[in-house]
């Protein structure tokens, strides 16, 4: 049996995913904080139902609970759900909930 059809994990949590699918939309959606003016509330229930359909949703909500990304929506969550998540990660004693494997698959 070879490793054809493994798929191998890969740590995000160096530097947040590349290529999501947020890309080429306008960055205040994800990040309110950063620019009050003119950021509806509907530009962020858009930029959540980008993310809930993201190939790389999970690697960015892991970055930003490791890094603990102070602002803007990440993996579909703002910073007060990343926080509930890090405390009962903490209260449990487990590093991460989420994991997903990497979407390159090596050619053996």
């Amino acid at each position: 049996m070879g490793t054809r059809g493994v798929r191998w994990v890969v740590p995000f949590e160096e530097q947040p995913p590349q290529n999501g699918a947020c890309t080429g939309y306008p960055t205040e959606w994800w990040f309110p904080e950063r620019h009050a003016k003119g950021v509806r509330y509907r530009d962020l229930v858009v930029a959540k139902e980008i993310c809930a359909g993201c190939h790389v949703r999970v690697e960015c909500l892991e970055y930003a609970i490791s890094s603990v990304e102070p602002y803007g929506i990440w993996g579909g969550l703002n910073i007060e759900a990343r926080d509930a998540i890090a405390r009962e990660r903490k209260a449990n004693g487990t590093l991460k909930l989420f994991t997903k494997v990497a979407v390159h698959e090596p050619n053996f």
